[in-house]
């Protein structure tokens, strides 16, 4: 029985396109030609880009005679450092083979998306979490190498775009989360940096209301006024405004709601933190995926549990099938592979009936373990 997070599902070069183009540590470095092919094959993602088209983005408008020759070996050294199978040759010119997690702009969207879903759904611990780890892979404007080239131009400010998005529903996750004190100084910055986006203003005189500055939220609210009208000649939209009213009132509605329990009852959530197998009282809501594995265990002996960061696979196998094993009386074996699997199994059983092995973490045999 296998949990597996955050896994590494792809055995070749992951790609990072969020800042100038790099390639995983341990890939060697790619030539400015080449660069410009792999980033131009990441921007077209399951589409197909002709020579001409990857021509014009190397050479633009004046290609040497041998850039047919020379494009060649562009790409023959790319498939030598992605690995096999990863650019195949089409109909309509060259393709990008990759699965969608090895380029960190896809995985990003990825995350924004789902941050996002979460906060409409009311979630906003978790849809903080994975914002800021959505945000926490750029490094720089995305695809500098294409700038000169619409459609890398196009995709470029379109992430940038989306960046801007994610940063916001960060911040109105984090200030719904009540951790409005904590981000103060990251919401001054983020306002800062993108000062005609009013959103920006709100949230940072929310988060400083809440954390007990009435005034600095009043002097935010009528700096941002007084910029909109100085640089843009308009005056801003109605959520300044109405934030600005409540305040002055005092709308109770503005305060950070609690969470109210009765005494010596504890909270059975425990965010994004994985239930272990002593927790399986307060765990559920997963009966039938935990029959349906259970099931797939009995008939192939084997079971991978396989999903992405936060989904619930740790918590599954551990308060889940574990435990209803456990409650069966059969006993199982639980270990994470650390830097030395090995050392962590459980010593040999020489009688008795065996026990199942279950391996959270899995991914630790190739992400922590080198040999």
């Amino acid at each position: 029985m296998t949990a597996l997070q955050n896994p590494r599902t792809f055995d070749c070069v992951g790609i990072s396109v969020l800042g100038p183009l790099t390639l995983d540590d341990s890939a060697p470095r790619l030539s400015r030609r080449e660069t410009r092919v792999l980033a131009a094959l990441a921007v077209a993602g399951d589409e197909s880009l002709s020579a001409d088209q990857l021509s014009e983005v190397i050479w633009g408008d004046t290609p040497p005679a041998s850039w047919h020759k020379n494009l060649q070996t562009c790409v023959v050294r790319l498939r030598k450092v992605l690995g096999p199978g990863t650019i195949e040759t089409t109909g309509q010119g060259y393709q990008l083979t990759l699965p969608v997690d090895a380029v960190d702009a896809h995985r990003f969207e990825a995350l924004a998306t789902r941050g996002h879903e979460l906060l409409e759904l009311g979630e906003a611990d978790r849809a903080a979490y994975l914002l800021g780890q959505a945000l926490a892979l750029w490094r720089g404007r995305p695809y500098p190498e294409l700038e000169e080239w619409e459609p890398g131009s196009l995709e470029s400010s379109r992430l940038s775009e989306l960046r801007l998005d994610a940063q916001e529903w960060w911040l109105e996750a984090s200030v719904q989360a009540g951790r409005h004190r904590q981000i103060l100084a990251q919401a001054q910055t983020l306002a800062n940096a993108a000062p005609l986006r009013e959103r920006r203003w709100e949230l940072l005189a929310l988060a400083q209301y809440r954390a007990g500055r009435q005034g600095e939220a009043l002097r935010t609210i009528s700096a941002v006024r007084r910029r909109l009208v100085d640089e843009l000649g308009i005056d801003p939209g109605p959520g300044l405004g109405e934030l600005e009213q409540a305040i002055l009132r005092q709308d109770p509605q503005l305060d950070t709601a609690e969470v109210r329990q009765r005494p010596g009852e504890a909270c059975p959530y425990l965010g994004l933190m994985p239930y272990d197998v002593d927790d399986n009282e307060s765990f559920f809501g997963r009966d039938r995926d935990i029959r349906l594995c259970r099931e797939r265990l009995e008939a192939e002996g084997v079971l991978a549990v396989l999903g992405p960061s936060g989904s619930g696979k740790s918590s599954l196998v551990r308060a889940g099938i574990v435990a209803a094993l456990r409650r069966e009386g059969q006993h199982c074996d639980v270990l994470t592979p650390g830097l030395h699997p090995v050392g962590a199994l459980p010593p040999p059983r020489t009688s008795g009936k065996p026990r199942p092995l279950v391996v959270d973490q899995a991914e630790e045999l190739f992400s922590l373990c080198h040999d």
